[in-house]
């Protein structure tokens, strides 16, 4: 049964809640121990509309601001805040503003697991609702290296995400033994500071709070701030997020083409770089939406329109390790399929599986590696999942066409949307099972909630219910028994609905005319039963792109099973899917799961991967896609990769051949177009294809060391692709270097990101820096950064190895993946400016539901006195004996006379004088074996 899930949700409902504490007395100001870093932050939370002239302060001195940069008197009061332009504060005072509010803390119970407290309310502004009088404050030490901050209504039940949903210790039950942080209080106005205790940097001030049903504030400040970064997901031109702006958190249906506009998913946390290049970071726990300023001083501050206050502080202190505490709180990344490293092809607007089966055939021709073949919405029937159009993509055929790349070593993925198509009479078991089960999300009346997408009028499944997940892998399962896919790509997630164009559709009916003429104009019937519902209208109004927050989507006042509503459960839509579908595929096809999603929500990256949505063939995405790519490296999601060429638009030649090369040496690497846009295969440009074989083949040879990345990733939550100012936190000249990256921490990438252009002024931080492929010195940077200008022709990308990390790789130009795999490796070795270098490599199936169950990691280490030796570290992988290691590459070794393996003149050996570089050939070294190469 579905507790009261077809009741009517009351306007003004309470919050479910966790961990509410209570505690007696001390007083002013104090500080604790152990505790954590400092950082800023700022939210506000908002509900009950007002009569907002009654409540604004007459005193420049009171206002608190609500606005953000260039803000409008109109945007300003939609927002539901005062406006009121002042002429001669010399700029100090908001124009947008509305009253301070002023908590104290009292009946503080200090221990060595953390702070509880009383936070009475002194003077409140009733911005956007009546102010909670009494709140609960509970500081926890939760781990060595983040403290936690909640605050809560101790009298209401409030939502917050669940613990099954984003998986986290839940508060009280876990604490450090010992901590790098320390944690004060101010009680009268309350404020509280986080210090990392290594350089006494306070990396968390929290003040301005303010707390009502539907709106929190609070700010977060750091000291000695240059540069804050996250706060996702939106496209941008610099990844550094500039002072003055609002970043607004909400999932939405848009083009990715669209600058500083709120995306697809909802990342509520930052990292930031101070002066003396360490860094920290903050985590807000909330699926609520938000609006998040960033201050002059890059001081944090949040306004969210519900739930609780739940924020993480993450001590440090460089940026890998702001983000490995983050992914230890959030869970850290799935490991990816190998195959899924490869290239994949995909175009919205194939007319038939033949045309398909002839592109694959045309990218072998070409001698183009491709991995995956993907189908768009194109092979459904009428648009309904799991459904095979029977003139053009008939099921006979798809599935002939699957096991051809199948016996080919190379993989499909279909899409596959959460809309359920609605029509009582087709038969439609999907539907009618769903219906049966009642597995639908219900709108306020109790019918489910009927949206329009793809296939007309549909149901949204509610990912809440624990019977949907059953559900949905029987439907998957049957759909994999018709055409044996290796993953699942789901779109339309936040979730997209082609009505409720204004936000106001609070149910909606099919009128007999539905779908239409214009597949995605809408012909359902919508109606506004409860005009004054504070879920769809809620009185503090965020920046969303769209105006109110249920436009194009589902209405804020639908409700999820348990009385979930949609208001608090919007953005975690998609990570619902995506979980659904992790479980369902790793028992449907045996074999590690693989889920592209659109939406995204904080912790994502454990059960999905993702894509940066509709972007446009134009320079400035080419560009743009290097920060959102990295952005989602911070958001411990590092499985990503934009649309290469462009989805929306026709290409050129030049823009696709630079987008090749850039593209080829992201995580994940995709061709996608959109319908009606001119086809973009990579063979259909010479210099495309040349820049294509150039780039994939760098890409393919280094495999085992993206792999190694990645399942350092998995591991402990590293970084995998980082831009250089997570590096190199301290160079103040890579703070907004945005045009180039690193391929894990040992290749620089520097691509051309600029039409018409056959340079790239690049920029190589402190050290050695080696050109691919030749091996030779290419930029000594020892004495610290330089600058250089390098060639780049059309169809070639400079890649630079850095000195100290070595590259394992694989010899020889696959086709696939599984032939890479088959192939001899090699290592390749550039030493430091101390004769230095490590590495590693990580070797298990690749396609392993758990990817600890069976492998083999091996450490490699030269330590400078002209040597290099292998240690096994773990050998589980039956299949590393017979993956061979036959040649060391190693550059700038100097000159040789002699080589040696396990103390035994080795004779298969090269100089090169010019280079620089040494090359040891024909070991035949089993890559589960220990060994040590000498040189002298």
């Amino acid at each position: 049964p579905r507790p009261t899930a077809h009741a009517p949700v009351a306007v003004g409902r309470a919050f479910p809640a966790h961990g509410v504490v209570r505690g007696p007395d001390p007083g002013s100001a104090s500080t604790m121990r152990p505790a954590a870093a400092s950082v800023g932050f700022v939210v506000l939370l908002a509900l009950l509309p007002r009569d907002h002239a009654a409540d604004c302060p007459t005193s420049v001195a009171q206002r608190v601001d609500c606005g953000y940069s260039g803000i409008t008197s109109s945007q300003c009061e939609a927002k539901g805040c005062c406006w009121s332009p002042v002429d001669d504060d010399n700029g100090a005072a908001p124009w947008c503003f509305f009253t301070a509010t002023q908590y104290d803390l009292t009946d503080v119970v200090p221990s060595p697991n953390g702070i509880k407290g009383t936070l009475s309310l002194v003077s409140g502004s009733a911005a956007h609702g009546a102010d909670v009088e009494t709140l609960q404050l509970q500081v926890l030490f939760e781990a060595e290296d983040y403290v936690r901050v909640r605050i809560t209504d101790p009298s209401t039940k409030r939502w917050e995400v669940p613990y099954d949903v984003v998986p986290r210790p839940a508060p009280g039950s876990t604490f450090a033994v010992s901590n790098g942080y320390s944690v004060s209080y101010t009680a009268s106005p309350f404020s509280l500071t986080v210090t990392r205790d290594s350089d006494s940097a306070n990396v968390f001030t929290m003040s301005n709070l303010m707390f009502e049903d539907q709106f929190i504030q609070f700010t977060a400040a750091a000291d000695g701030v240059v540069g804050t970064w996250g706060l996702g997901e939106s496209t941008r031109s610099e990844e550094r997020i500039p002072t003055g702006q609002t970043r607004t958190l909400w999932a939405r249906d848009s083009a990715a083409a669209g600058f500083d506009n709120n995306l697809y998913g909802s990342h509520p946390m930052y990292v930031q770089v101070t002066d003396s290049g360490a860094a920290h970071g903050g985590l807000l726990m909330s699926s609520n939406g938000m609006d998040v300023t960033l201050g002059s001083d890059n001081e944090v501050t949040f306004r969210v329109i519900g739930g609780m206050i739940d924020a993480y502080v993450m001590m440090g202190t460089d940026v890998n390790s702001v983000v490995q505490q983050y992914t230890s709180i959030v869970g850290r990344p799935a490991m990816p399929p190998f195959w899924s490293l490869g290239l994949h092809n995909c175009k919205y607007g194939y007319t038939s599986v033949y045309q398909v089966e002839a592109v694959v055939a045309n990218y072998s021709a070409a001698g183009i590696p491709l991995d995956v073949q993907w189908m768009d919405i194109d092979y459904m029937n009428q648009y309904r999942d799991y459904s095979y159009d029977p003139a053009n993509f008939p099921q006979a055929e798809v599935a002939s066409f699957v096991d051809t790349l199948t016996s080919n070593n190379q993989r499909f993925v279909p899409i596959v949307d959460p809309g359920i198509s609605v029509d009582p009479d087709a038969g439609y078991a999907p539907y009618d099972q769903g219906v049966a089960q009642d597995l639908f999300v219900k709108d306020l009346t109790g019918a489910p909630y009927l949206s329009q997408v793809w296939p007309g009028p549909t149901y949204f499944p509610d990912w809440f219910n624990p019977a949907t997940a059953d559900w949905w892998k029987d439907q998957l399962q049957l759909f994999h028994e018709q055409a044996a896919f290796s993953g699942q790509w789901t779109d339309m997630n936040e979730p997209s609905n082609f009505c409720n164009v204004d936000g106001t559709a609070q149910t909606c009916v099919n009128p007999g005319n539905c779908p239409g003429a214009v597949q995605t104009d809408c012909c359902l019937a919508c109606s506004n039963v409860d005009p004054g519902n504070t879920l769809d209208y809620p009185p503090y109004r965020i920046g969303n792109g769209y105006g109110l927050v249920g436009t194009k989507t589902m209405a804020m006042s639908a409700v999820h099973y348990g009385n979930v509503t949609h208001y608090d459960a919007h953005n975690l839509f998609g990570m619902m899917e995506a979980m659904a579908t992790n479980a369902a595929l790793a028992d449907v096809t045996g074999e590690r799961p693989f889920i592209l999603s659109r939406s995204t929500f904080a912790g994502q990256g454990r059960v999905s991967f993702h894509w940066t949505g509709d972007n446009a063939a134009t320079w400035n995405d080419l560009a743009a896609s290097i920060n959102t790519i990295l952005d989602f490296q911070l958001f411990g999601m590092p499985m990503v990769g934009a649309d290469i060429c462009g989805f929306l638009d026709d290409t050129t030649e030049e823009l696709c051949a630079r987008w090749a090369l850039l593209g080829s040496l992201t995580p994940f690497t995709r061709n996608h177009n959109t319908l009606g846009a001119a086809p973009q295969e990579f063979y259909l440009w010479e210099s495309v294809t040349e820049a294509a074989r150039y780039a994939l083949g760098a890409k393919y040879a280094m495999l085992p060391y993206l792999y190694t990345h990645f399942y350092h990733a998995f591991n402990d939550g590293c970084l995998v692709m980082r831009g250089l100012w997570m590096e190199f936190s301290s160079d103040a000249n890579v703070i907004d270097n945005h045009s180039q990256f690193l391929f894990g921490a040992g290749v620089l990438v520097s691509p051309v990101i600029t039409q018409g252009a056959t340079t790239v002024d690049a920029y190589f931080p402190k050290g050695l820096w080696y050109e691919y492929g030749s091996g030779a010195l290419a930029v000594d940077a020892s004495s610290g950064g330089r600058y250089a200008t390098l060639d780049a022709p059309l169809t070639f990308i400079p890649l630079h190895h850095r000195g100290g990390y070595i590259v394992p790789a694989y010899s020889g130009a696959p086709m696939t993946t599984v032939e890479a795999r088959s192939l001899p490796m090699k290592l390749l070795v550039p030493l430091c400016s101390q004769s230095m270098a490590a590495g590693d490599l990580f070797l298990d199936d690749g396609v392993g539901v758990d990817p600890l169950a069976e492998f083999t990691y091996v450490q490699f280490n030269a330590p400078g006195d002209g040597t290099l030796s292998a240690s096994v570290v773990q050998d589980g992988y039956a299949g590393a004996a017979t993956t061979v290691l036959d040649d060391v590459v190693v550059m700038g070794s100097g000159a040789v006379s002699a080589v040696a393996l396990n103390g035994r003149a080795w004779d298969a050996w090269t100089y090169d004088a010019d280079s620089g570089v040494l090359t040891v050939t024909g070991l035949g070294l089993a890559a589960n074996a220990e060994w040590s190469l000498q040189w002298s």
